[in-house]
């Protein structure tokens, strides 16, 4: 049987963990953070504070996504990451939640949103091939 064909069962369960967490970020923005807002920040400027926290986040889940995930051999150690990165991508949402003041729609939403394509870039693709694709050309 070749490689490919299996991980396809280990596949699947990274698969389904990464929806369950992804369709989680939904989950928190109806239920805690009011779903889709609309209207115009209160502030022009937008809100300062947790903006670099969030920014800190999401860049820590792309070095995750792209530098550690390829290097891992075995999918218990991918299933790790796997949890680490959407971990920080859901921390992304939350922060937005919490601590961005209602007054804040705009920048609560790109939050939101920013938090998604960070879950996204998590889709286990990468474990359906025998040779995953890595940043380093060696």
């Amino acid at each position: 049987m070749p490689t490919g064909a299996q991980n396809v069962p280990k596949a699947l369960v990274l698969y389904i963990i990464w929806f369950a967490l992804t369709a989680g970020l939904f989950v928190y923005q109806f239920v805690l953070g009011g779903g889709f807002l609309t209207g115009a920040n209160a502030l022009p400027q937008g809100y300062g504070f947790p903006i670099p926290l969030i920014g800190v986040e999401v860049a820590a889940a792309a070095v995750v996504r792209w530098a550690v995930i390829p290097r891992l051999k075995g999918p218990s150690r991918i299933l790790v990451a796997l949890v680490i990165g959407m971990a920080l991508s859901e921390s992304a949402e939350l922060f937005g939640i919490f601590l961005i003041p209602r007054g804040m729609p705009q920048t609560k939403m790109a939050v939101f949103y920013l938090a998604v394509v960070s879950a996204f870039q998590f889709l286990p693709t990468y474990v359906l091939s025998d040779d995953p694709p890595r940043l380093d050309p060696g």
